[in-house]
């Protein structure tokens, strides 16, 4: 089977050749002006002036998968005898051609429907003159029509077969096709008819009329002519608008996924649009644009020389956005419904039974390599959390753990909640038993994750059975008893439960500061421009002896709740100072150190603020503090004073986490900011998307004059893409993952003066 770009090739090769030809006919025709012209009458004068306009109005006779129409041009050539010599036809064609390329848009050349009514016209011009039949004009009416259409289906067939592949030609409407005959039959007879009467003398017209005779027949009836052109086209308009709002209204409500795709093609096939798209603006030029209820727009254009859009039209178009939005309501309606009913309430997480029906599709969906894999989790004496702390703080810690497997896991995995404080998660393309080890484990950080509610901060353990999928283990409920068999053992093989661990966040924060138990990693800055270490942020640590490690994001927000950021942050801050001034002594150049704060601490008047100033003026080095996008609030003057002051003390202020979360350009603008991180999602989470949308906010922050840097770099692709964009200053795992004091000082080899090999392998 021929590819499309092959069929392509030969459409164009066969619209070539059909060109040549018309061009040699009309040559042959025009030679026979050599000896005497066309009899040139009023009828002839006025049918020629009005060729375009009949073009123009062209009645389309096949469906939205090929473009065939049917002109009323041919009744033109029966405006000139078709006896005595030369005829109007070279005259007729040229006329077709020099429309064709004014009303349609594009040269004629390259215009399949020039080439095929010229060579139509010509066969109606051979087949009438040769016809004898002894009831003129009729006869030659009837016979040059039938000609017309035969030659026009001979030809239209053929690069319908090479452009579709398809035998057969079931694109027809046979109402547009019965009207556009009908109305060929009727304009070439009325011209044939005036054509005998003003041969006869019967009425000349404006022109040499008799006495007798009224004047203006040939112009009357030639304005008339067009006018029942015109008016037939308009009927039939008004049948495709008909038809188009039926089938529209039979479909409703139209599938929720395909709603878009369906109002551009019913737009454009009841419009008779060349081009039907939704798009964030509307259309300036000749269009129409409608808005719809997200704020894009449906814009349908025409080609040069097409009618403009009618008011019937229009109201076409309206409808169909009409029903387009409520099948769309109605489609996110339903949504919402199936979601409440397969949601569980408390956990976020879909239900039970839900879940079963999706397992039961994904191992029928499955290819023949793919592994599928369940897990049947089950909290380690949830009991205790309930008696001990109360059936609210247990609801609480059941919808923080459902947060958690829905944001943690990956997008093909599929969690839910058995019921109580049992869980049941469905893994799809898992490769191996070492990949479901591998599920497990993450799975257990996440449930192990401390929570903190109502005051306390908890830590859970869990227990978690896995069954994967095999040729002989495919049935839905088995793999779900499988795994649910494991926990079970696995629970019944311990000697004793591990109890869920808790504290007052007060006593278990005061214990880390008290104890020194706050630590700081630093992550290198790599300047790209010059493969070299920039600089270090520093990350806070937490180590608790009996809690074990705790999430920054844990440790900050304890912090902030009991009213001691500022404490915890010259504790980071401390650290962070005489680390970075060992290694820029180590390694015989000036660091960065950039530390974190958040947005409340940006106040006049505190104190960590003075005492940064105070350090850095101590040590020398650059210091930015990084303000975190996510939480950012509106900008004061207040906090431009702050700023300021900062600046004048040689310590800058970043923008960290930028599109995660505000994602406010008035943020970016509002300070000249010393750095803006762009966050990781641009690189990973946003995909396709993220990627189309960096390397514009990168040229809109070069051209506000700020540096940026780029976070989240973790592949030698995305360390290239960075390099494309010229961006100074990037962060990542592929750069160097976070390390402590003393591993930064003794690395030399990834933290030296030139990370060049890091870079390139």
């Amino acid at each position: 089977m021929p590819t499309l770009p092959e069929r392509r090739r030969w459409v164009l090769a066969y619209d070539g050749v059909l060109f040549v030809i018309a061009l040699v006919i009309v040559a042959l025709e025009a030679l026979e002006w050599r000896d005497n012209l066309p009899d040139f009458r009023p009828v002839s004068i006025v049918a020629l002036a009005a060729l375009p306009l009949l073009i123009r109005n062209s009645i389309p006779v096949s469906t939205g998968t090929y473009s065939a129409t049917v002109a009323l041009a041919p009744a033109v050539l029966y405006s000139a005898a078709f006896d005595g010599g030369s005829h109007i036809f070279p005259l007729w064609a040229l006329i077709v051609f020099c429309s064709y390329s004014l009303l349609r848009g594009r040269p004629s050349v390259r215009n399949p429907r020039v080439a095929i009514q010229i060579l139509a016209g010509a066969a109606l011009m051979e087949v009438a003159t040769a016809t004898r039949l002894g009831f003129h004009p009729y006869d030659r009416v009837l016979t040059g029509i039938a000609a017309y259409l035969a030659v026009l289906a001979a030809l239209e067939f053929p690069r319908h077969w090479i452009r579709t592949n398809q035998s057969r030609l079931r694109v027809l409407e046979p109402l547009n096709l019965a009207a556009a005959v009908i109305a060929l039959l009727l304009s070439s007879t009325s011209v044939a008819v005036l054509r005998r009467m003003q041969a006869e003398g019967q009425g000349f017209g404006v022109l040499n009329t008799p006495e007798g005779q009224a004047p203006g027949t040939v112009p009357v009836l030639g304005i008339t002519l067009i006018a029942a052109c015109v008016l037939l086209a308009k009927v039939e308009r008004q049948l495709l608008i008909t038809a188009t709002l039926s089938d529209a209204a039979v479909a409703m409500p139209w599938p929720g996924d395909q709603i878009d795709e369906l109002l551009k093609e019913t737009s454009r096939r009841g419009l008779r649009a060349r081009t039907a798209e939704i798009r964030a603006e509307p259309d300036g030029r000749q269009s129409l644009s409608l808005e719809l209820r997200d704020g894009r727009f449906l814009v349908l254009t025409r080609g040069r020389g097409d009618l403009g859009f009618q008011r019937s039209e229009e109201k076409l178009a309206r409808a169909l956005v009409a029903m387009a939005e409520g099948s769309r309501a109605q489609a996110t309606h339903e949504q919402v419904l199936i979601q409440a009913a397969n949601t569980d309430a408390l956990s976020g997480l879909w239900t039970h039974p839900f879940f079963n029906t999706c397992l039961s599709t994904a191992l029928a969906e499955r290819a023949p390599t793919e592994n599928i894999a369940v897990l049947f989790i089950d909290l380690d004496d949830f009991k205790f959390v309930n008696e001990s702390l109360g059936h609210l703080v247990a609801d609480d810690v059941i919808r923080t753990l459902g947060e958690r497997l829905l944001s943690g896991l990956p997008v093909d995995s599929f969690p839910s909640r058995f019921g109580g404080d049992e869980f049941v998660l469905l893994f799809r393309h898992v490769h191996g038993a070492s990949h479901l080890e591998s599920l497990k484990h993450q799975v257990t950080a996440l449930v192990g994750e401390h929570i903190t509610v109502e005051g306390e901060v908890l830590q859970m353990s869990c227990t978690i059975g896995a069954a994967l999928s095999s040729p002989s283990r495919n049935s839905a409920s088995g793999l779900l008893q499988d795994a649910e068999l494991e926990m079970r053992s696995l629970k019944a093989a311990r000697r004793a439960i591990p109890r869920p661990r808790w504290a007052p966040e007060v006593a278990l924060l005061r214990d880390l500061v008290d104890e020194g138990d706050i630590g700081v990693a630093y992550q290198p800055l790599i300047d790209l421009r010059t493969n070299s270490l920039y600089g270090y942020e520093a990350l806070v640590r937490a180590h608790h002896p009996a809690f074990g490690p705790l999430s920054p994001l844990q440790t900050i927000g304890s912090a902030i709740r009991l009213g001691i950021l500022d404490e915890v942050t010259e504790i980071i801050a401390e650290q962070a100072f005489v680390a970075v001034d060992r290694v820029a002594q180590r390694i015989g150049r000036e660091l960065t150190l950039s530390i974190n704060i958040e947005y409340q601490q940006l106040r006049d008047g505190n104190p960590l603020l003075d005492w940064v100033c105070e350090r850095k003026e101590s040590h020398g080095f650059p210091v930015v503090l990084e303000l975190s996008e996510r939480k950012i609030g509106a900008w004061h003057s207040v906090h431009e004073h702050v700023a300021r002051n900062l600046r004048d003390c040689g310590v800058e202020l970043a923008l960290d986490d930028f599109g995660a979360g505000n994602a406010t350009f008035n943020v970016v603008s509002e300070w000249d900011w010393g750095w803006v991180k762009i966050d990781r999602a641009f690189l990973s989470s946003m995909g396709e998307r993220g990627l189309t949308m960096l390397p514009h906010v990168v040229r809109m922050l070069h051209e506000l004059g700020t540096t940026a840097v780029l976070e989240g770099i973790e592949t030698r692709e995305q360390l290239g893409f960075a390099r494309e964009l010229s961006i100074p200053l990037a962060q990542g795992h592929r750069l160097g993952t976070p390390q402590s004091a003393e591993e930064i000082l003794t690395d030399q080899t990834v933290h030296g003066l030139d990370v060049t090999d890091l870079l390139s392998d």
